[in-house]
């Protein structure tokens, strides 16, 4: 209903619907990559994920925090994008080194958007909404979206660019 026409509401959701869009893109498409430039087997491929998730998982954890000290997060979330963003356009490349800084900028870019998702929506459903329960069933929608639109998205971009 009106809570999803709420501009506040809107904008964190998307920004979680990009962020995990993003991730899944590289998620879908990593395994071809790394196989085939850096001739990495599955279990090297498997390695290269923790790359992305173990600063994804630390941000996440610390943007609750520097969310409260910077008072903006909003600001925050917007930077958490960004971040992604730019590290998205540096990967992938041919050299490994560069590819793996790609992936940290990655990972913490998602982190800092997830860690910054639930309390700006948490605070704008109580200010406008009365309560929290349904708000994050779209958060979770949002995430779940992202998980479809990656893959989609990944895949179009290696057949558009023809990847080896």
């Amino acid at each position: 209903g009106s809570m999803l026409r709420h501009p506040q509401v809107l904008r964190p959701l998307g920004a979680l619907l990009v962020a995990n869009a993003g991730i899944s893109c590289f998620e879908s498409t990593f395994a071809r990559y790394g196989q085939d430039v850096f001739r990495m087997t599955a279990s090297q491929v498997g390695a290269f994920y923790l790359i992305t998730s173990v600063p994804s998982i630390c941000f996440s954890g610390f943007s609750g925090p520097i969310g409260n000290y910077l008072g903006d997060r909003n600001l925050l979330l917007r930077l958490g994008l960004l971040i992604q963003g730019v590290f998205t356009i540096i990967g992938p490349k041919d050299n490994i080194w560069l590819e793996m800084v790609s992936l940290i900028g990655l990972g913490v870019g998602m982190g800092i958007v997830d860690g910054s998702v639930n309390p700006i929506l948490g605070d704008v459903a109580e200010e406008y909404f009365h309560g929290t329960g349904r708000i994050f069933v779209f958060a979770n929608t949002a995430v779940q979206a992202g998980f479809v639109v990656g893959p989609v998205l990944g895949n179009a971009i290696v057949q558009s660019f023809d990847w080896p």
